[in-house]
């Protein structure tokens, strides 16, 4: 048995769609103008015998590290074929990968596991964990900020990103982020809804609004600089949730959520 792994290329578009659509879609194929490997990534495979049975791309990041920013590959759709599962291929692309990320000039790797045991095979450690806060919404509490809410569109970056960098550089490990990440992040094409509090920015929150009514409302990134602008922007979010079941958003786990206004209903 004959086991390579090696970076992407492009003749190997074929056998890294059919990981892709074995791991991640059910076996819907990938269609053959898309962009798997898109421009701010690079991609990796794990040849078996001659066919790709495996593979991930690295989403070229730049991290946060005790205020020095270091070149990090943010490690994504990892995937290997059903009939390769459970032979080693997963943990030999992964510890293989690492060397080729370094050999790339990448210094760190970061990735959210599936589970934390297989990836600390490779080299990885647990770094951190984030949150998910969930409220009913007659459970939000009622929070009065003192810093006015508005709704930023066209969306000005330049106004988010102080916010967001101060926000960041609390804590190892988070991006720095790119014209091109923030248009990822913000959603791309169809672009989320960004509120903003403070005129300079001390908080805002990224969210595609529910037009419908009593679902659930999910808040893709909730950033604050200061406890005025997080106070401002959880005032905000209860009038959000006013015709929703519940909101949810993610913290850092030193959630000043948690911290403060868990209750009854609230995890």
């Amino acid at each position: 048995m004959s086991l390579i792994v090696r970076r992407f290329q492009e003749s190997d578009r074929e056998g890294f769609g059919n990981v892709r659509s074995l791991t991640y879609r059910g076996g819907d194929p990938v269609r053959p103008d898309e962009n798997i490997i898109p421009n701010d990534c690079l991609g990796y495979v794990a040849e078996l015998d001659g066919t790709i049975v495996a593979g991930f791309t690295a989403l070229k990041m730049t991290c946060n590290m005790w205020g020095t920013h270091l070149p990090c590959a943010g490690i994504a759709a990892v995937g290997v074929v059903p009939n390769a599962r459970k032979s080693g291929v997963g943990g030999k692309l992964m510890s293989e990968g690492l060397r080729l990320l370094k050999e790339d000039g990448f210094a760190v790797a970061s990735l959210y596991p599936f589970r934390e045991p297989f990836y600390r095979k490779s080299g990885y450690a647990t770094c951190g964990g984030r949150l998910r806060i969930s409220v009913p919404a007659h459970r939000f509490p009622p929070v009065r900020g003192e810093l006015d809410v508005r709704h930023q569109s066209p969306i000005d970056l330049d106004a988010l990103n102080p916010c967001h960098a101060t926000f960041s550089s609390r804590y190892n490990g988070s991006n720095v982020r790119s014209p091109e990440k923030w248009h990822r992040h913000l959603g791309g094409e169809t672009p989320m809804a960004v509120f903003v509090a403070g005129d300079p920015v001390e908080a805002y929150a990224v969210l595609r609004l529910q037009a419908d009514f009593w679902t659930v409302q999910e808040v893709k990134e909730l950033v604050w600089s200061s406890r005025r602008g997080y106070e401002s922007i959880l005032g905000f979010l209860a009038g959000i949730g006013i015709n929703k079941t519940e909101l949810t958003w993610f913290e850092p786990s030193d959630s000043p959520f948690k911290a403060t206004y868990l209750d009854q209903g609230i995890t």
